[in-house]
């Protein structure tokens, strides 16, 4: 059979019995298996458990690029530091259910206990994602009254920006107390010996 712009059809018989028009090349490179039938009685190969590019995936993929070789900082900052993750995490349907029984919301953030420890259930937790980054190999930590805190938590606490807090203290040499209890615009006054 001869389409209307030359080009051929044939007629064929699907194995489960129907007939349906088709291009030649279709058959030949493997476009058309099949009437259709096909495609709605076997299962996508590729479906595995449904929640590709959600938020909860995309987690453990990024988890996943940190801790595998390669270039970027990325692996700088995990791979190549001996950050792993562990076996039973290499399948997304085992991380997916360790995370939503520990409380995983899409508010929240995967963060490592030991920030020199493997991703893995007795390392991990899952917190906001404001407190997350706070938690980093490069925070700056600071005991305020008593008790140890991020330099951001303190300047929250005093409420004093974090920026010229930071400023006071590693560009001017500032101590703590004096670059969180002298107001902006105030004058760093002498402490008596």
């Amino acid at each position: 059979m001869k389409s209307g712009n030359t080009q051929w059809l044939w007629n064929v018989r699907c194995d489960c019995g129907t007939e349906k028009i088709v291009i030649p090349n279709d058959l030949v490179t493997g476009h058309a298996v099949s009437c259709g039938c096909y495609r709605k009685h076997k299962p996508c190969p590729t479906k595995t458990h449904g929640e590709s590019h959600t938020r909860l995936h995309n987690i453990w993929e990024s988890m996943r690029k940190r801790c595998s070789p390669g270039i970027g900082s990325a692996c700088k900052d995990y791979y190549y530091r001996g950050i792993r993750i562990c076996n039973q995490w290499n399948d997304y349907k085992e991380f997916a259910s360790w995370a939503r029984s520990h409380g995983y919301e899409d508010s929240l953030s995967i963060e490592r206990i030991d920030v020199n420890g493997n991703y893995e259930p007795d390392n991990c937790k899952w917190i906001p994602i404001t407190e997350q980054a706070r938690n980093r190999r490069t925070t700056h930590w600071v005991e305020l009254m008593g008790k140890k805190m991020s330099l951001a938590e303190a300047c929250e606490i005093c409420r004093m920006p974090y920026k010229q807090v930071f400023e006071r203290i590693k560009k001017r040499g500032w101590s703590l107390d004096d670059a969180l209890f002298i107001p902006m615009g105030g004058k760093r006054h002498k402490r008596c010996g």
